[in-house]
């Protein structure tokens, strides 16, 4: 929950919900509530959303208003809905006096009754809606009806464009209230916002650098939509007012100690004090100022000098020729127009609603700190209630003596390995598990993370193969809110939520090039940087590896990076196939035997030694893994009458290892070594000139070789009849199988 980046108020929420459901009713009873809160910690389980969202007292996280102006942009296919609901909603409150509870800016608005001292605050909106946002409304005219409004949102926020159109809406809107004022407009001199931000909201356009500028293009044509050029702008001098609370009896002087803290409130530049006279605001007007002219206050922005209309869907929005963007912060200006009022409020009622006002403010800030503060509380209990979750069940896993509750043996080679887990469990070091599918490589990890320092601190696994190239570095490394489409909010990768504890990194092979520099850099620098992101963040994470390729291999044929490699083999362990150790099947067999009649309720004893001859008989290409599942089918399928286990409750293939058979089965062949002749063999049986030819007819020996492997990856989904076992058999992943598929059924015939 960002608490720090939330806005305080579901005003604004509630304003653009109200509006929308009365404008477009059919389309709102589509959308579920429980989707704006979708992805924010400590929302996930609210039992009246709509409540909440339509609170206009409630404090609502910003990703909430962010994903509801979002939603109202598509429904409406309008991007200045935001500033046409806030218009909407001031117009029928002013029709409303009595008839509802007002909201706090409705108080302050009323209380005020003059738009100038009103606008003039708008500082204090800012402080007591937003949590980003600084806003500041300053006068070149002491009694005119135009004030300069400065707005600038906090480095490191991507605000929305209809953050602007909000902004807008509330100012054009608040003066509905008053019932003397004629018309009121915000037009926009310059604006803070970014081009790439902008262009993000619209699919099928991207920002391509031209000289010094930028300009927007047309994904598909590459069709140029807008050019900028960059641009000094010039500065003015502004009379810098004191707040109404903290006037001095009289002069308009600031005091000698004003500090920029001291006349904060929605101050965006800092006073500049004279000696004499009143003091002044430094402010940036759309002047552009030469390169031979600048100055040290001038800034610079980028200025439109080819227009054009950005469109996705039936959403648009137009650059306008002569418009200044990326500005230090944006400048609008506000003007109004009155009917001439019968009576005006004398200036001593004025400074007293004035500072009333504030005291009014100062107190709704307070609030609002209050229940960030219980947002965070909150925050907190959830992240412990889940390390609570991951504690027991990481108890439930562990037995008396610290050793994974499957056991993984107890031949002279697992006990090897077993040795060197517990030697390197107590260090940091780096280590990288290798062995057939099946054979533990999990459970080794998170022996080692157990028995280690680490072991009151969470074990964060992920499979890298499993994840898709596109979302794995978001899944490991996090991401920014706005860091791509559908990026709605901020994500903490695996690689933090390891922190302090121990990331086991399954299937480490699997990992695209792009990601492997990046792991690279923070198994280098022990630091992150979320996508997206900026700042690296320092990180203790144990890394454990596992693949059940030969990275060597991979390294020879370009997919894997050879110093990746160096920096995760520090301390290797291998773990032996299951056929390599038949002595561990016996315990093993016991051990699922003993899991599965206490799951499935089946009264079956110790396992007769023809069952056992019938295991140890087998290869095992799936290990330990098919080992579990072969028990727990013939369990589940033995009839209940039955105590024993019988040859015939296993699979025909396992069973074929004690029955006589014509033609052994492939897995017997395997089993037995000496039935199966070596590749030189295999070779020499073909007749040579046959094989020449066949070489010669594929061009290349690449060719002859890529046919081959595609050969015997056809006939392994013959034999076993799925290309996921077929890829296991092959030692090779399900991803490697369908791009050599598809690789082929693209190659014309020969």
């Amino acid at each position: 929950m960002q608490t720090q980046t939330a806005w305080a108020t579901g005003f604004l929420t509630q304003l653009l919900l109200d509006h929308l459901q009365r404008q477009y009713p059919s389309q709102m009873q589509k959308i579920d509530p429980r989707t704006f809160f979708s992805g924010i910690e400590g929302y996930e389980s609210l039992k009246d959303p709509q409540a909440l969202l339509m609170d206009s007292h409630a404090w609502l996280p910003e990703e909430v208003l962010r994903e509801v102006l979002l939603t109202a942009e598509r429904v409406s296919g309008r991007k200045e809905i935001a500033c046409e609901a806030a218009v909407d909603y001031f117009t029928r409150a002013a029709g409303a006096e009595g008839k509802r509870v007002p909201s706090i800016f409705e108080i302050m608005v009323r209380t005020f009754d003059d738009v100038r001292s009103a606008a003039l605050c708008s500082g204090l909106w800012a402080g007591a809606y937003t949590t980003f946002m600084r806003l500041q409304a300053v006068a070149r005219d002491p009694v005119g009806t135009e004030l300069i409004v400065l707005s600038q949102c906090d480095p490191g926020f991507r605000p929305l464009l209809a953050t602007h159109f909000m902004l807008k809406g509330n100012y054009e809107g608040f003066v509905r209230l008053y019932d003397f004022i004629e018309e009121a407009r915000l037009e926009e001199e310059f604006l803070q916002y970014r081009i790439r931000d902008i262009v993000s909201e619209f699919d099928g356009h991207a920002v391509e650098e031209e000289g010094e500028g930028l300009k927007i293009v047309e994904s598909r044509g590459h069709r140029t939509v807008a050019v900028f050029r960059p641009v000094q702008l010039d500065h003015e001098e502004i009379p810098c007012p004191m707040p109404p609370a903290e006037a001095p009896e009289s002069g308009n002087r600031l005091p000698a100690d004003v500090t920029t803290e001291a006349a904060s409130a929605g101050v965006i530049l800092q006073p500049q004090l004279r000696s004499s006279g009143p003091a002044l605001f430094r402010v940036l007007v759309p002047r552009i100022v030469s390169s031979r002219t600048k100055t040290d206050t001038a800034a610079s922005a980028l200025r439109v000098v080819q227009g054009g209309a950005l469109r996705s869907g039936s959403v648009e929005y137009v650059f306008r020729e002569g418009a200044f963007y990326e500005a230090p912060y944006s400048r609008y200006r506000f003007r109004w127009r009155e009917r001439k009022r019968s009576a005006l409020p004398s200036a001593g009622l004025e400074a007293r609603i004035q500072k009333m006002t504030y005291l009014l403010f100062a107190y709704l800030q307070e609030l609002k700190a209050t229940q960030q503060r219980l947002l965070a509380y909150a925050s907190e209990n959830k992240a412990l209630t889940v390390e609570n979750v991951y504690l027991r069940r990481e108890v439930q896993e562990v037995t008396q003596g610290g050793t994974p509750s499957k056991p993984l043996g107890e031949s002279p080679a697992m006990r090897a390995v077993l040795d060197l887990a517990h030697q390197v469990a107590p260090t940091d070091s780096t280590v990288l598990i290798t062995g057939e599918t099946g054979t533990g490589k999990e459970l080794i990890a998170r022996l080692i993370h157990r028995t280690g320092d680490r072991r009151d601190r969470r074990f964060v696994a992920i499979n890298c193969a499993a994840v898709p190239e596109g979302l794995l570095e978001s899944e490991l490394f996090g991401h920014e809110r706005g860091a791509f489409t559908g990026a709605l909010v901020r994500k903490i990768g695996k690689f933090e939520w390891a922190d302090g504890g121990t990331l086991f990194l399954d299937e480490i092979g699997e990992i695209p090039s792009s990601v492997q520099v990046k792991l690279l850099r923070v198994l280098q620098e022990r630091e992150i940087v979320r996508v997206g992101g900026n700042d690296p963040i320092p990180l203790d994470v144990r890394i454990i590896a596992a693949t059940n390729q030969d990275l060597n291999i991979l390294i020879e044929r370009g997919a894997f990076r050879k110093d990746l490699y160096y920096r995760l083999h520090v301390i290797p362990i291998h773990l032996p196939p299951l056929r390599e150790r038949l002595e561990d099947i016996p315990a093993l067999a016991e051990h699922f035997l003993a899991k599965f009649r206490k799951r499935l309720r089946k009264d079956v004893q110790t396992l007769p030694s023809s069952v056992l001859d019938c295991l140890r008989g087998y290869s095992w290409p799936g290990n330990i893994r098919e080992l579990e599942n072969v028990l727990e089918r013939a369990v589940t399928l033995i009839p209940a009458s039955q105590a024993t286990l019988t040859p015939e409750s296993l699979p025909l293939e396992i069973r074929g290892g004690v029955q006589a058979s014509p033609v052994p089965s492939p897995a017997i062949a395997l089993k037995n070594k000496t039935a199966v002749p070596n590749i030189k063999d295999m070779i020499d049986r073909i007749e040579w000139q046959a094989l020449v030819g066949a070489m010669k007819n594929e061009g290349s020996m690449n060719s002859f070789l890529r046919k081959i492997e595609w050969a015997m990856a056809q006939r392994a989904i013959l034999e076993y009849g799925s290309k996921t076992e077929a890829a296991r058999v092959l030692n090779r992943t399900y991803r490697w199988l369908r791009k050599l598929e598809k690789e082929m059924e693209d190659k014309p015939p020969a």
